[in-house]
């Protein structure tokens, strides 16, 4: 038997311990994230390099023929199971036969997504090169994107008739001309956002848990979210799930900073430039169980009509939360009160939305929690949102 030196042992370890990513690798952290902040994101991150790395090993196995043996068609199963649930990729017989063909337009989004949030943030990539800005690494100018932490430490206001920041010999406005509409700019990092004279801040935070800017290269992840204390993370914690563990409300999945970061990155690495066309990851409005759109209500219910009774505009309801992931994807084919919702005690039509992997594939948080129920595989998740065993192959 071949023995290594102690010598041998000691580099390969230490080379190991060198090796792990870190989110630093893929992305500028700013000052505004300090120490606490700053240890509190790299955890976080340390736990998506192994929801990346099991959602890695997923796909490629469904890619695969559905296997024959008991344990293989149960584990096919399960992701199929969570495919089916959270992006609409339902498992046909061809698809059982063959495998998930990595061609299909809707699967295809799925393997970009998750692999280019893989090269960044487990192999420290910067991606796309130069970012959406098509500036990242050029001269004078950022070499990764930028992660910021609240909105209220890192902007500076600049007016728009006063010398640009970084080229004294021109104004804000000639720098970047919507301060001149503005007044103004916020200005952090070489990135402009138009500001009105008077403002301390940028309202990105107003409440939300995160905030992304693909043509800016820039993900804000809010001080709420730093500050959540009773969330669970999936990796450190999975041994607290158990049959009725709630996702959501067991703070494993909703508010966790593991799945801000997940939804964050996902409008990012989800992106795609098309020639010169830019097309961002969205937030899809939501849906409820019968397929009627959702808007927020007065009292920050949710609502079925989009305005109310003295005809103001209300605000949509998106996708957020294991539950209307999963809406987005209920078989409505044999369901009488598809388009439909209850007024007054009669079914009354609502706004008949967009279900299916069109919207699926194609809206942030449905990509946060995939990674999510596929590291938590000893349970079902997304026909009840809480953790149930497993069906039997």
């Amino acid at each position: 038997m071949t023995r290594l030196s102690s010598a041998l042992l000691l580099y390969l370890a230490t080379s190991a311990i060198a090796a792990k990513p870190k989110l630093s690798d893929s992305w500028e952290i700013d000052d505004s994230c300090d120490v606490p902040r700053l240890e509190k994101l790299e955890d976080a991150h340390s736990e998506i390099v192994e929801l990346l790395a099991k959602v890695t090993r997923d796909l490629a196995h469904v890619q695969q023929p559905r296997p024959a043996t008991r344990w293989g068609k149960s584990n096919w199963n399960r992701i199929s199971g969570n495919l089916a649930g959270l992006f609409g990729l339902q498992p046909s017989d061809a698809i059982m036969g063959n495998g998930y063909d990595p061609s299909e337009q809707y699967f295809s989004q799925v393997l970009y997504t998750y692999d280019r949030m893989y090269q960044a943030l487990v192999k420290g990539r910067t991606v796309p090169e130069n970012g959406y800005s098509g500036k990242l690494g050029n001269q004078n100018q950022p070499s990764k994107p930028l992660l910021l932490c609240g909105d209220t430490r890192a902007w500076e206001f600049f007016d728009k008739d006063a010398k640009d920041k970084y080229d004294k010999s021109k104004t804000v406005a000639e720098v970047f001309p919507d301060a001149a509409k503005a007044g103004g700019a916020f200005i952090r990092a070489n990135r402009y956002l138009g500001a009105t004279p008077g403002e301390t801040h940028p309202a990105i935070c107003n409440g939300i848990y995160g905030m992304t800017l693909q043509r800016h290269d820039l993900i804000t992840i809010c001080d709420n979210t730093l500050e959540l204390d009773d969330e669970k993370w999936p990796v450190r914690d999975s041994g607290k799930v158990v049959n009725g563990t709630d996702l959501d409300r067991d703070h494993f999945g909703r508010q966790s900073l593991v799945r801000v970061m997940l939804h964050e990155f996902a409008h990012y690495y989800g992106s795609r430039v098309e020639g010169n066309e830019f097309k961002g990851l969205p937030d899809q409005q939501a849906v409820d169980t019968n397929a009627c759109l959702l808007w927020i209500g007065s009292t920050g219910k949710q609502v079925r009509e989009p305005t109310t009774a003295g005809g103001q505009n209300l605000p949509r309801q998106v996708v957020y939360s294991l539950r209307f992931c999963t809406n987005l994807n209920i078989d409505q084919t044999a369901n009488k009160k598809t388009g439909k919702f209850e007024k007054d005690g009669a079914l009354v039509a609502g706004t008949l939305g967009t279900t299916g992997p069109s919207v699926a594939t194609w809206t942030a948080e449905t990509y946060a929690y995939f990674p999510i129920v596929s590291y938590l595989d000893k349970w079902e998740w997304v026909k009840t949102g809480k953790a149930r065993p497993l069906p039997t192959a």
